[in-house]
């Protein structure tokens, strides 16, 4: 059974989130790895800003990088993709920005909870997930959205969307 939870936020608002995730111990696998060597691994917040607009995966403090695994296959440069259903990780799918809009990202636990190592990346998972409680929401669907992508909301400079393309709201009491 795995679970997610859709935010939007810009760029400010998904450092803030991923500065919550560094401070208590995670760490951050980017979306394609190296499948015969030893995984590394990157502050969250740094591996984001060299790459913002990339899928990345957070490993919970217990655990090692030997945890994380990969899908077979890959691309022709020898990297593989993380298997974010059999490795303890919660995968971060960053908020896409495409011309006035801005595109709902995802933080997502796709472990079963029989694993062993559930409790390990639910735990980081629901860590995440009440930091975003002052979020505001928007709907239909209760997506999070941070200050900062409201107030480009409220400028009229962004437009907010869902995971799928469909037109977002804020109720205006949360636009203040």
């Amino acid at each position: 059974m795995s679970v997610q939870y859709a935010l939007l936020g810009a760029v400010e608002d998904i450092s803030e989130l991923l500065s919550v995730a560094a401070q208590h111990g995670a760490r951050a696998v980017p979306e394609f790895v190296a499948a015969d060597e030893p995984h590394k691994l990157y502050d969250p917040h740094t591996l984001f800003r060299s790459q913002p607009s990339k899928k990345l995966y957070l490993l919970p403090h217990d655990l090692a990088p030997v945890e994380v695994f990969t899908i077979p296959g890959g691309r022709p440069d020898g990297l593989q993709r993380v298997n974010e259903r059999t490795s303890p990780v919660v995968e971060l799918v960053t908020p896409t920005t495409e011309g006035g809009s801005l595109r709902a990202g995802r933080l997502y636990l796709g472990l079963t909870p029989s694993d062993s190592r559930y409790r390990y990346a639910r735990r980081l998972y629901d860590t995440l997930k009440k930091s975003l409680a002052n979020w505001a929401t928007a709907e239909p669907g209760g997506v999070k959205v941070g200050p900062r992508a409201v107030d480009l909301v409220a400028r009229r400079e962004k437009r907010l969307e869902s995971l799928s393309g469909s037109r977002l709201t804020i109720g205006k009491a949360q636009k203040l």
